[in-house]
């Protein structure tokens, strides 16, 4: 009888913290694009990392606008790896802009490798646009 008691137990307890977890899900989206405007580097960092790895697309908004504003290069690459997981045609636009428009050569070179395996799907990391 005890036995059953806490299977019982168990289960509601599991029942409840799925039910809890699909409720949390909005939330959870809205605590990680506060986190790529963070002003923390590394909450920033990881939040843009965590939105790539999940293929977060409702963050693709605070991810471009984070790119088109940021003045650290290894941001902007870890946006631009980010965008290029999640996979949406107008953000990786921004990263064809931010390449074309960037003065650091290797952050400009990151860039522009990136968008091209966007562009080709290969891995073929030669450059595609012209600048």
């Amino acid at each position: 009888m005890k036995r059953l008691a806490y299977y019982t137990v168990c289960l509601i307890t599991v029942l409840a913290l799925a039910t809890t977890v699909n409720a949390k899900d909005n939330s959870k989206v809205k605590n990680l694009k506060a986190g790529i405007t963070s002003n923390n580097e590394g909450l920033k960092k990881s939040s843009i990392y965590m939105a790539g790895k999940y293929k977060i697309s409702e963050a693709t908004s605070e991810l471009t606008s984070e790119l088109k504003s940021t003045d650290n290069n290894n941001v902007k690459i870890l946006i631009a790896l980010s965008l290029l997981r999640i996979n949406e045609s107008s953000s990786m636009n921004e990263v064809r802009t931010a390449a074309l428009n960037e003065n650091d050569i290797k952050t400009k070179r990151m860039l522009t490798a990136i968008y091209n395996e966007y562009v080709t799907g290969t891995g073929n990391m030669t450059a595609s646009i012209n600048y």
